[in-house]
């Protein structure tokens, strides 16, 4: 799978990595994180050893988790969408604690049904 991450109008990652879609999940990594998209309940975690960033795209919530501290932070969310067009899915969110909006961009090898 081709990722694109986007901040803003920039380009800050490109990349080619492997991925898993299990039943309605699609499963990655990069960054050194663990990566995971419902594409039926519209949720999107993001995951490493110090936190796990959550967000129900559908509800427009986002949570954040401090694994070592046990702190649990809920973070307004300005706007969460998901788009697919054939084989590509694109996750458009900004969170109140972010300076500018993300996109995420996912390629898939083939259309996925």
């Amino acid at each position: 799978m081709n990722i694109m991450l986007w901040k803003g109008d920039n380009i800050v990652r490109n990349l080619k990595v492997p991925y898993q879609k299990e039943d309605t999940t699609l499963k990655f990594s990069f960054d050194e994180m663990e990566h995971t998209l419902n594409l039926e309940t519209l949720e999107f975690t993001r995951e490493n050893e110090e936190y796990i960033f959550y967000l129900d795209i559908k509800d427009e919530k986002c949570e954040i988790t401090l694994k070592n501290e046990g702190y649990y932070l809920q973070v307004p969310v300005e706007y969460a969408n998901l788009l697919k067009n054939k084989k590509v899915y694109e996750l458009n969110y900004r969170i109140e604690t972010d300076d500018e909006p993300l996109k995420l961009t996912l390629e898939l090898e083939r259309e996925e049904e």
